[in-house]
């Protein structure tokens, strides 16, 4: 009861047409659009900015001030320089450094990957969303076990969940996240090992900027008192992150 479904599909799609009836018929309020003409898929994009002036209004957020943005940006800036720090992992689950932050501070010390959600399980409440943040190599092979965890974790808690990837996400939910009603349970997931490249006339190089934009919004999810937990993963290999996404899956479950 606190989503309604949109099922956006051509005329000659019967398939989209029939999730449209499905869902109808259980009970979900659905908005059905269907497209005639290809070139319809622009008008999309103005219904959908419209739509998204709305929304924000009804959430609380003005969609074309983004404050907490530059918030998150000046953070990021102030890790680079040393600063502020980002929270201290509370122990080493196998090269996986786990933390707590925001009002998860304070979180015992987990004694398996699994047990390390125990706190994001245990501060969800009614109404609220997951959504994991993830610094992360941008590809199927890589977002499928998480994108199946939180499906999985979605279809049967009822509990609404989002996969964002970072930094990407910051100039759109991230306003959402940091600005909008405190509903959101935040995992942000990183990875020490990755390809650097150094940055002509900067002091530091893409791979710490990388880093740090992770932890300024940390920082200022925290600084806002959301509900935050970090992963900071040895590598970004396909396999650690299927170790993530299966304890994930079982915390909830």
């Amino acid at each position: 009861d606190d989503r309604a479904v949109v099922v956006l599909h051509t005329q000659d799609d019967p398939e989209m047409a029939g999730v449209a009836t499905t869902l109808r018929a259980q009970g979900h309020p659905v908005i059905e659009l269907a497209i005639s003409d290809p070139m319809s898929i622009g008008a999309e994009f103005v219904r959908w900015e419209y739509a998204v002036a709305l929304l924000g209004h009804l959430l609380g957020i003005n969609p074309f001030d983004e404050p907490n943005v530059s918030e998150a940006k000046e953070a990021t800036s102030r890790v680079l320089a040393g600063h502020v720090a980002p929270p201290v992992s509370v122990t080493d689950l196998d090269g996986v450094w786990p933390a707590y932050a925001g009002a998860l501070s304070g979180a015992s010390a987990p004694t398996d990957l699994e047990t390390s959600f125990a706190p994001v399980v245990a501060a969800v409440r009614p109404g609220d969303y997951l959504t994991v943040l993830a610094y992360l190599p941008d590809s199927a092979e890589h977002f499928r076990p998480l994108r199946q965890a939180l499906s999985r974790i979605s279809s049967t808690s009822t509990l609404p969940t989002c996969l964002d990837l970072g930094p990407r996400y910051l100039h759109s939910t991230g306003q959402l996240h940091k600005g909008g009603p405190n509903t959101g349970v935040f995992v942000v997931i990183t990875a020490r090992e990755r390809r650097d490249i150094d940055i002509p006339g900067a002091a530091f190089s893409l791979g710490a900027l990388y880093r740090a934009q992770a932890e300024g919004d940390i920082v200022t999810l925290a600084a806002h008192d959301r509900r935050i937990m970090r992963l900071d993963l040895p590598d970004s290999s396909p396999r650690t992150i299927g170790r993530v996404a299966a304890a994930l899956l079982a915390a909830f479950r």
